[in-house]
């Protein structure tokens, strides 16, 4: 069978090949008004999974997920593939992720038995000031790229293969071509009038820069085809030291910014520690990121309001969810980078602390209270050692801007044979609003630069400062062995703690935990919710004092793998925003789950430990660059 039919046949048809695809959902369902093309799930039955022993892939595109499964396939490990992966998919969905961009990844280590935190977000240039940045020009928004060092930087510690080998696969793509998907198609064709003109030129049909692309136009990209082939050849410092570097910081500067060719030079990935929180009977690793301590408060929240005694899919339930979010918003608010910012963790993740949050949600209405942080620092001892670590509490005057919430970042999850997981998220964040691209070199460059604050606080722009982010690629452990993996775009936050929740509180298989409608909690009392969500929560939600927005959306992408207990992985695509699964063939045949198959995930408590690392984990202390 040919592989591009294959990849795009139905799904029954890919399933007995081992990837399934979401596009069988559309066709089959209405979609959404406001993001056309995406689908919301009416049922586990929509939800794409593929299980196997040997190894499972989630993403975005079909090319992304094949190439992932070829690595595998070829003896490469869960790294590996995802590096192969990030490459591809800065070809093949440019608005969602790239070489100029950064990101997170969480990685479990098969050999060294640790989960890893790796931290390749870009980065404020050296000259990054509030009197500097109010001058300058949209080129002031770009953030030092990050992608190409934590590729690297994650193949030298965890994987096989070289940098330089992971390129064939994307390059290929660029210069012979990607048909355009309506994911793509809709991003560019919504952000054209804010594109400048080399950018237009490499996605129109001509190549003149007049018209859009259109789904199922052929992509062709000579300049991101330029730029990896000479990564390929001359390796990672041929982006940070050579001409690429020479070629980002001109183009920058030429749009009235002020990253140097030194800046660049000087990146630096950096390996984080992990929140560590148990839930469920399951210990995750939460990245360091404002999602990784708004996810976690959340759950907690909802385990000390006894949720799983609720059944799931009420307004009983949705009503706890959108008030222990909307706390953990608003103390998501007053936090930011956490090596600029004093970040009280102890006093955060303190049950003091969770008692006092979870006391305020009332049952039966809507508290605006919970529209206001808490104070950490009541719970630990000491006060902020940085003036710019903890503001006064209360309600924010207006609502805080999260660029990756408008869906141009992608997360994607990867298992091997030998045991090693990988959770990765990367983003441009609304690069198709700023809309400059690199000539030559066809990257478009980030706008993560564009989200800090002029202002004194936690997300006040400083020089190397990495903004503040819901990103989370998130891996859970039980008895130090992975047993998930899970992540998303914006709302990263709404998306995994729902899925979180619905596996570990209400024991769902995989497949339902992504089909299960989801809720976000909004400005005030606002709540966004998905058109499966029943009429009658809805009303009753309202009754409570919730805010129904005007029209639903949709909640992110959570694509997401599991480890069942005898090894067996189950992965699954969130089809809310077109993705692909994939597993290698292990001789068992396609899923259709066996009569024994346990529901759900298990949920034996671990043993009891004197410290708060789960066992073979690390305690080192956290974030050093590499």
């Amino acid at each position: 069978m040919e592989r591009r039919t294959f990849i795009k046949g139905t799904a029954s048809t890919a399933a007995a090949a081992g990837l399934l695809s979401q596009g069988a959902v559309a066709d089959e369902h209405d979609v959404t008004e406001e993001y056309p093309g995406r689908a919301i799930p009416r049922g586990p039955e929509d939800i794409p999974t593929a299980r196997s022993r040997r190894g499972v892939v989630s993403s975005l595109h079909p090319e992304a997920t094949q190439a992932g499964l070829d690595v595998l396939e070829d003896g490469g490990n869960a790294v590996d593939a995802a590096a192969v992966m990030q490459a591809v998919l800065a070809v093949v969905a440019p608005n969602s992720t790239g070489l100029a961009g950064g990101g997170f990844m969480t990685v479990y280590s098969a050999e060294t038995g640790r989960t890893h935190l790796l931290n390749y977000r870009d980065r404020a240039p050296t000259a990054a000031s509030g009197e500097l940045h109010a001058e300058s020009g949209i080129g002031r928004v770009h953030g030092v790229p990050g992608v190409p060092r934590g590729m690297d930087f994650s193949l030298k510690r965890w994987g096989t293969r070289d940098f330089e080998e992971v390129f064939d696969s994307a390059i290929d793509l660029a210069e012979n071509g990607v048909e355009v998907d309506l994911e793509f198609a809709r991003r560019l064709n919504n952000t054209w009038e804010n594109l400048g003109q080399t950018a237009r030129e490499a996605f129109s049909p001509d190549g003149q820069g007049e018209e859009p692309l259109q789904e199922g136009d052929t992509m062709v990209q000579p300049g991101q085809a330029n730029t990896m082939t000479l990564l390929r050849d001359e390796g990672v410092e041929a982006f940070y030291q050579g001409e690429i570097a020479e070629a980002i910081a001109e183009t920058v500067q030429d749009h009235g910014g002020y990253m140097t060719v030194d800046d660049i030079a000087r990146y630096r990935v950096v390996e984080d520690r992990a929140n560590w929180v148990e839930f469920g009977g399951v210990d995750f690793a939460f990245f360091p990121s404002v999602g990784g301590y708004e996810i976690p408060l959340i759950l907690r929240v909802l385990e000390e309001l006894d949720v799983d005694d609720l059944e799931s899919g009420t307004s009983e339930f949705y009503h706890r969810y959108l008030e222990a979010m909307r706390m953990a918003n608003a103390d998501g608010n007053t936090l930011g980078d956490h090596h600029f910012v004093d970040i009280p963790n102890r006093g955060f993740f303190s049950d003091g602390y969770l008692e006092e949050r979870a006391s305020l949600v009332n049952p039966d209405a809507h508290n605006p209270a919970t529209h206001d942080a808490g104070d950490p620092w009541d719970y630990q001892p000491g006060s902020p050692y940085r003036s710019t670590g903890h503001p006064s509490t209360g309600e924010l005057e207006h609502e805080p801007f999260d660029p990756e919430d408008l869906d141009q970042t992608t997360h994607f999850v990867v298992a091997d044979e030998a045991g090693n997981v990988v959770a990765w998220t990367s983003t441009l964040s609304v690069a198709f609003v700023s809309g400059n691209m690199v000539p030559d070199y066809g990257m478009m460059l980030s706008y993560s630069i564009g989200g800090f604050s002029l202002s004194p606080g936690p997300t006040e722009l400083q020089p190397l400062k990495r903004r503040q982010t819901q990103m989370c690629p998130t891996i859970g452990l039980r008895r130090g062995e992975p047993v998930v993996a899970t992540g998303s775009p914006g709302p990263t936050v709404a998306a995994v703690s729902q899925v979180l929740t619905h596996l570990y509180a209400f024991d769902m298989d995989l497949d339902e935990a992504l089909a299960e409608p989801r809720v976000e909690a909004g400005w005030g009392g606002s709540f966004g919710w998905e058109e499966t969500l029943d009429e009658a929560v809805r009303d009753d939600l309202e009754a409570k004092g919730h805010s129904a927005s005007g029209s639903p959306g949709d909640t992110g992408m959570a694509n997401t793998l599991i480890v069942e207990p005898n090894g067996t992985y189950e992965a699954a695509a969130d089809p809310r925003r077109d993705a692909y699964v994939g597993a290698i063939d292990d001789g068992r045949g396609p899923r259709g789950p066996p009569e024994d198959r346990p529901r759900g995930p298990p949920r034996d408590v671990p043993p009891e430990r004197e410290d708060d690392v789960p066992p073979g984990q690390s305690d080192d202390a956290p974030g050093r660059d590499g």
